[in-house]
């Protein structure tokens, strides 16, 4: 990746990916003086480059910076082994392969996920095929408000490395 080549607005866009750990085209309207059609064009040349990550289809999509080589993020840091891994995949597959999956089932695969270990949103993320703001936003959020989900960092909501888990006693 060769960051001497970008142009301004490419260097904008990345370095707001860094600062907001997600971006849309919408957010990029906001502070761009581009057409949302001009937006789509540099973001999907940024994805192709490698620069950036999309998540999501149509309207819905988002861009994240890929991880780096030496802190993938990924499910191994709350799975200790690979048949836990695949057990976890597992669990997320009916949300995975579905577009619109209805709340009530995402809500309970999200507390069979986090049983008896604690994930990130990003993990959940790549887990379920979904947006990390959608599942904060539609979910995460509100388990933890019920006391469904607890949080690894209770002092710290916005710790780069909260983690989620279900509460003792919650049936999933």
């Amino acid at each position: 990746m060769r960051y001497a080549e970008l142009a301004p607005e490419e260097v904008q866009v990345l370095v707001t990916a860094a600062q907001e750990d997600e971006i849309t085209n919408q957010r990029l309207q906001e502070i761009l003086t581009l057409h949302r059609v001009d937006i789509t064009r540099l973001l999907q040349t940024l994805v192709r480059r490698g620069f950036l990550v999309a998540q999501g289809v149509g309207r819905g999509t988002s861009y994240t910076l890929p991880s780096p080589p030496h802190k993938a993020e990924s499910v191994s840091d709350g799975a200790q082994t690979q048949k836990e891994k695949d057990h976890l995949v597992g669990l997320a597959a009916p949300i995975k392969s579905s577009r619109r999956t209805a709340p009530a089932l995402v809500r309970k695969v999200v507390l069979e996920l986090c049983e008896d270990r604690f994930l990130t949103l990003g993990e959940l993320a790549e887990l379920l095929g979904r947006t990390k703001q959608n599942l904060r936003d539609r979910y995460i959020t509100e388990l933890v408000r019920e006391g469904q989900l607890e949080v690894r960092y209770p002092d710290t909501p916005s710790h780069p490395e909260q983690g989620y888990r279900t509460k003792t006693g919650v049936s999933t």
